[in-house]
């Protein structure tokens, strides 16, 4: 390794410049101005950040490490492989790590080196928000009093990424260890049972290694709410079950051209079920053989409580039954039927017709009437009708008229025959020949309406 030309002339504090823009590889002892040894903690690493030659302005991020720490190997393109029992180590510093001329120093606390061997990781920024804005591959080789830190190609990874290469190269290194011991036991078979106890303990360690990254892994998912394949297939589950319970385009089952009762199974669970030309059983119609096709919606509360819907069309319009029934003390009552406003304004439209018979009859009937004994006769005088409150039949004779059924003030004979209802609320009638007025008077207010002769 070439070592560092000093950067601490003249009292200035040496650094390590890193270029995001800049790809290269160099590996440099700086045992000369920097030491640490196995078990430091605190010392602090400062590095410059430059971004294509020019001076970033770090104020606002976040320094990070993360890497593993142990034995290592390198394959044949000489990378560097860590072992199986290397520790994992990171470290999160604050904004106030970070200094004016791109300056952030990286502390080297808790720690970081547990044991001999190299560090292999990264040193890089994060935004406020906890996001990655980039890193630099770093290699220290630590041994009892020195330090040598390599550089490599700058990347762009997120954490998840990171952990995924750690535990592959864990396994990969687990799978050439179990190899060589196999291969050595059948070269050597003194050491085979020394071999065998190396290799456990290997195994044993990565095991644990491996357990200690997947349970990470597993508490960043949780932590992140981060959805797994078996939570949205949960997810995907549950919408599917509601929505075959409460959506008519998917309906819980069929039956199509066949019998069935609507006291047995299935059509005793939640669900919507499409009845499709069957024969119903046990339905809202006496005939059994005739082929219906209908929607039977079912909401069970429990085996006491079971209700059954059913929407149907006769040809003409729409027909609603429902009952409730109970599958615990086999009660299973007739169904009850809802009248739509189609059948409601048929129904109404023959009473009207009823009612206008029936006041026809009333108006013949009050016709004959004996008024010869009235309450009161006013004649020969101006007759307020508004004035007028008191139950019972006036005749009224050769009088002017106001507030009366007429559009005009004029001299009528006329009986008006008033009912009090409430000393708010009166009703008044005027019968003049064959004609027949009413209205109700509220507060000594309403509209006259003529009766005889005109349509309703």
């Amino acid at each position: 390794m070439n070592n560092f030309n000093s950067l601490n002339n003249g009292g200035v504090p040496y650094y390590f410049p890193a270029d995001i823009a800049k790809e290269g590889n160099q590996c440099v002892r700086i045992s000369n101005f920097f030491k640490t040894r196995v078990g430091d903690n605190g010392k602090v690493l400062p590095f410059k950040w430059y971004d294509q030659g020019r001076v970033m302005n770090v104020h606002g991020f976040i320094p990070f490490i993360k890497g593993l720490i142990g034995k290592f190997s390198t394959d044949d393109n000489d990378e560097v492989i860590m072992a199986p029992d290397a520790s994992y180590r990171e470290w999160q510093g604050s904004t106030a790590n970070a200094h004016d001329g791109g300056f952030i120093d990286y502390i080297l606390e808790d720690q970081m080196f547990p044991q001999e061997g190299i560090f292999k990781g990264h040193f890089g920024l994060k935004d406020g928000n906890g996001n990655v804005l980039t890193s630099v591959n770093i290699i220290f080789e630590v041994l009892g009093n020195d330090l040598r830190v390599g550089e490599t190609v700058k990347y762009y990874v997120g954490e998840l990424e990171n952990l995924k290469n750690q535990y592959k190269v864990e396994g990969e290194q687990a799978i050439q260890e179990i190899k060589k011991g196999y291969n050595d036991e059948t070269e050597n078979a003194r050491k085979t049972l020394e071999m065998v106890q190396q290799q456990a303990n290997i195994t044993k360690n990565s095991q644990i290694s491996l357990n200690d990254l997947v349970n990470n892994t597993i508490e960043y998912i949780k932590s992140h709410n981060i959805v797994t394949l078996d939570k949205y297939n949960d997810l995907a589950n549950d919408h599917k079950d509601v929505r075959n319970h409460t959506d008519f385009r998917y309906p819980t089952d069929q039956a199509l051209n066949t019998a069935i009762n609507l006291n047995s199974d299935p059509y005793l669970d939640t669900g919507i079920y499409k009845i499709g030309n069957c024969s119903i059983i046990n339905g809202p119609w006496a005939d059994v053989d005739t082929r219906r096709s209908l929607f039977l919606q079912v909401a069970k509360y429990d085996d006491n409580l079971i209700y059954q819907t059913i929407n149907h069309s006769n040809g003409e319009h729409g027909e609603l039954y429902t009952r409730c029934v109970s599958k615990a003390t086999n009660s299973y009552p007739g169904w009850a039927h809802f009248a739509t406003m189609e059948q409601v304004s048929h129904n109404m439209s023959s009473v009207s017709g009823n009612l206008q018979a029936f006041i026809t009859d009333q108006i013949g009937v009050n016709k004959r009437v004996d008024y010869e004994n009235p309450s009161e006769v006013v004649s020969n005088q101006t007759a307020d009708l508004n004035n007028y409150r008191k139950t019972g039949i006036l005749k009224i004779v050769n009088c002017l008229i106001q507030n009366g059924p007429y559009k005009s003030d004029n001299r009528h004979t006329i009986f008006l025959k008033i009912t009090d209802l409430d000393g708010q609320t009166q009703y008044q009638t005027v019968y003049e020949g064959d004609n027949l007025y009413g209205r109700k008077l509220f507060n000594g207010i309403g509209k006259w309406y003529k009766y005889t002769n005109t349509p309703i």
